[in-house]
């Protein structure tokens, strides 16, 4: 049940992202054109890390808090 709905999230996360993206895309088109603006930028912003974190939501599911093995080489040495 936990994996559905972090995969749920994922897929609302991807909603967001095709939503910002194209909120984006009219903005950026609209006639009279103009620099981006730092709300632009913004929008952009939301839109990638939605889409990324969304599709790894979606793709990983609850494995997603699976412990990892860390090599020693990569281990602090105390």
């Amino acid at each position: 049940m936990k994996d559905i709905g972090i995969r749920c999230g994922g897929l609302v996360l991807l909603l967001v992202s095709a939503l910002a993206f194209s909120w984006l895309y009219r903005l950026i088109h609209a006639v009279p054109r103009s620099e981006g603006t730092l709300g632009q930028y913004g929008i952009a912003a939301i839109a990638f890390l939605s889409a990324s974190v969304g599709l790894g939501l979606v793709a990983l599911g609850y494995s997603i808090h699976d412990p990892v093995e860390i090599s020693d080489r990569w281990r602090s040495r105390l």
